[in-house]
């Protein structure tokens, strides 16, 4: 699930992909907008990610981005990190 906060304001904030994570982050600098589609995991979340993991999901994404790869691939392991930080977060996995 992408989830993404209206703000009464108007303004389009992601929420963490862990469940419960009440963080959320805005546009970046330089951002257009934030994408449709777009995911993210917050700072404490993303730390639980093992480094190896998080090592083969940055090689994925430079491989990708050279046209070397496809960001098929770095898609389903961003999914494999995503699915590790929620696992640990809830306490299936140590």
């Amino acid at each position: 699930m992408i989830a993404v906060l209206h703000n009464p304001s108007g303004t389009i904030r992601l929420l963490c992909e862990v469940p419960h994570c009440p963080r959320t982050r805005g546009r970046r600098k330089g951002e257009t907008e934030i994408q449709d589609g777009e995911r993210w995991i917050c700072g404490d979340h993303w730390r639980l990610v093992s480094r190896s993991m998080k090592a083969i999901y940055r090689r994925a994404r430079r491989r990708a981005a050279s046209g070397k790869g496809s960001w098929e691939a770095a898609h389903r392991l961003w999914m494999r990190c995503r699915r590790e930080a929620i696992e640990i977060a809830v306490g299936i996995k140590s």
